[in-house]
């Protein structure tokens, strides 16, 4: 077994049925201070002291200069959870280049509302109403759903041995049980305060390496537990749906196992990797701070601060990254890049649009020359426009314009990326050439204005079809 430990090149846990999973950190019984549970030491008093112990005064309060390196780490900490964010936005642009991506996304799931971690979602199964129910309060029902999510464990260990059995699976985790506490929290944040709309009492993972094996998981749940089957969540896999709040995506299958719901969560290794399994602090930290990568911009952290303020963590920011200066900063040095982006956004919010320029110059050339992002990336892009805002701020307007060019020049590359048909010519190219298509263009935008978005839709379900037919190949691998 440590043999095996130390081969894996994956922080996934290695041993079936574990307490590790992607979402519940938190419920880990392991992360139970210590100190706050000793048999002689009992949580702190309200008085400042510690119970049990006499002479402990309250700590000493923070200095001005703990608390502006404080703020700093705050920033900072943001600032990469919106770098972190867009790595998954990568990822997922990569699971689109796969050839069975187009089948997966063209998939309806079952009893799938697509509004997944959402407040107020309104979700299509919950777990069984019962009389007993009737009188008792929803902190209680949490209790008694803790209570069958224990009993029905088993059964569910059961259903993950044989999934992964079939697909030849090393790694998959089973709990914890959701603490009553959880389930409860929960259910006020997303479903008004009703425990059985809550149906991850009893949980687990399941890791898959790619989108063919996803779908060979679905088909072997449909085709074994298709009576007991209540939900196949889908839709945060599909490209015209959001991410999770933090940018991460899986898939949930949830099973009605003894009259219980439990929950499985389908997670593809790539994804979770970027975080190397702690994508639940991510996402917990992404919701605590309110960070929504699609529109989040990082000065918002500093609205409100007074120039002095300002001014402190300009220095801290300046202190902490002397040790690499920007002239020698290289691609693959990212904390350094993440840091120096940091301090950017702080020059220009401070009114050092000079300073900022110097930084974001340097970076854009970083990302624009390296292969894993080049010039049309979106993390590219949204250097540059900074770079254009810290040359506006200059009054420099010839070279924010210039910037500014480069900007929707890239951005139309990224959207023709995906495309093999070539950008229908302009009619004002039609007419100066002389050339009769002018006019059947005209003809074709009178009577068939809608002709464009049909090939598009035709295009689509070719890729489609091309898809399943190759899925309809490559399935053979897995059901002999």
């Amino acid at each position: 077994e440590k043999l095996l430990r130390q081969s894996t090149e994956t922080p996934i846990p290695l041993h079936i049925f574990t307490k590790d999973t992607f979402w519940d950190d938190e419920d880990d019984p392991s992360n139970i201070d210590v100190a706050a549970t000793s048999s002689n030491i009992s949580p702190t008093s309200p008085t400042g002291t510690i119970a049990g112990i006499t002479g402990v005064e309250k700590p000493a309060q923070a200095t001005h200069e703990e608390t502006i390196h404080n703020a700093w780490k705050f920033y900072r900490n943001v600032n990469t959870l919106i770098f972190d964010s867009r790595v998954y936005d990568y990822e997922f642009q990569l699971l689109q280049e796969d050839p069975l991506y187009p089948y997966l996304n063209s998939l309806v799931g079952i009893a799938d509302s697509g509004m997944d971690g959402y407040a107020n979602e309104h979700k299509r199964i919950s777990q069984k109403v019962k009389r007993e129910y009737t009188d008792t309060s929803p902190h209680r029902i949490c209790h008694i759903l803790v209570r069958e999510a224990r009993r029905t464990l088993d059964g569910l260990k059961e259903v993950c041995a044989y999934i992964g059995d079939q697909l030849g699976m090393q790694t998959m985790a089973v709990g914890p049980i959701k603490k009553p506490s959880q389930a409860l929290l929960k259910s006020e944040r997303k479903y008004g305060g009703d425990p059985l709309l809550v149906t991850d009492y009893c949980r687990a993972s399941l890791f898959v390496k790619d989108v063919a094996s996803l779908l060979a998981l679905i088909e072997i749940v449909l085709s074994k537990y298709a009576n007991i089957v209540r939900r196949i969540k889908l839709s945060k896999l599909k490209c015209d749906h959001s991410a999770l709040t933090g940018g991460y995506r899986d898939c949930k299958i949830n099973l009605d196992i003894n009259g219980h719901i439990c929950e499985l969560q389908i997670h593809l290794i790539s994804m979770w990797l970027i975080k190397e399994g702690k994508g639940y602090t991510h996402y917990k930290d992404c919701c605590d701070h309110n960070v929504d990568v699609s529109s989040f911009d990082i000065s918002k952290t500093l609205t409100g601060l007074d120039r002095e303020v300002l001014s402190d963590l300009v220095t801290v920011g300046e202190r902490l990254v002397t040790r690499t200066p920007i002239y020698q900063v290289q691609h693959y040095h990212e904390n350094q890049i993440r840091d120096y982006f940091a301090l950017a956004n702080l020059y220009i919010h401070y009114g050092l649009p000079e300073k900022a320029e110097y930084i974001l110059r340097r970076i854009v050339t970083l990302r624009s020359g390296y292969k894993d992002f080049g010039p049309c990336h979106t993390e590219t892009l949204m250097q540059m426009e900074l770079l254009r805002k810290s040359l506006k701020y200059q009054h420099k307007y010839k070279s924010a314009s210039a910037i500014s060019s480069q900007i929707k020049k890239a951005k139309k590359m990224q959207k023709q990326r995906g495309f093999d048909e070539p950008e229908p010519p302009k009619l004002s190219v039609l007419c100066a050439t002389d050339q009769c298509g002018a006019f059947e263009h005209v003809c074709d935008m009178v009577l068939d204005p809608n002709k464009k978005e049909r090939q598009e839709e035709k295009r689509k379900m070719d890729a489609v079809e091309e898809s399943r037919a190759l899925w309809l190949e490559e399935r053979r691998s897995f059901f002999n």
